[in-house]
């Protein structure tokens, strides 16, 4: 008796085992797999010699698809063309194929020129606040059919959006033709000390 009851033990451990097993394997596939970081040497160069010279920016473009992009979830280095048609000589537009979770290839372009405009923009001192603060009003006085009328009321926002660009918003009112002031809320936005776009809607009070 003793001895079958001992059986029947084990067996049960074993089977907790294999279900614990079983478990901990359907979480591990469940996983979603660590992207792969590329390296210079996975690309074959020989096959596309124009892009040599633009190695580094192509890996560091690559693996920044595989980090940031849902539908790039693998890159295979061997998809690596020049996109026929597109892009100077000195600024070629090179292609990479990625493949989301359902293994659907999906294109990525490495555009050389866009790639040299983003270090360009990162090496800027970014616009501070007081200095958005001025230009915005300037922006504003400016737009505004009169602008010896505007008052500036309180409530600024002052945005810092990476890659030397910012938004500043704020309040302000003026007067209009009959006299009769309206409220109004401007969005500046600027790139290093440059105003790419002002809008302006009416304030919600």
């Amino acid at each position: 008796m003793r001895n079958i009851t001992l059986i029947m033990i084990s067996f049960v451990a074993l089977a907790a085992c294999s279900d614990g097993e079983a478990d901990a394997g359907s979480n591990a596939s469940a996983m979603p797999p660590k992207p792969v970081q590329l390296r210079r040497r996975d690309f074959d160069w020989s096959k596309v010699p124009e892009a040599r010279q633009y190695r580094q920016k192509i890996v560091a473009a690559a693996n920044s698809a595989l980090r940031s992009d849902p539908a790039c979830v693998s890159l295979d280095p061997a998809t690596l063309s020049r996109e026929a048609g597109s892009g100077s000589g000195s600024k070629p537009v090179f292609q990479l194929q990625c493949r989301d979770r359902q293994g659907q290839p999906h294109s990525v372009a490495v555009n050389i020129a866009d790639l040299d405009e983003k270090a360009r923009l990162s090496t800027r001192s970014p616009l501070d606040q007081a200095e958005a603060m001025l230009l915005c009003r300037k922006a504003v006085k400016q737009a505004t059919a009169h602008p010896y009328t505007v008052k500036f009321e309180w409530g600024d926002i002052f945005d810092d959006l990476g890659e030397a660009k910012a938004h500043f918003a704020t309040t302000f009112s003026a007067e209009n033709s009959f006299g009769v002031r309206d409220g109004f809320r401007a969005h500046c936005f600027f790139t290093g000390e440059r105003l790419t776009r002002l809008t302006t809607s009416p304030a919600i009070s």
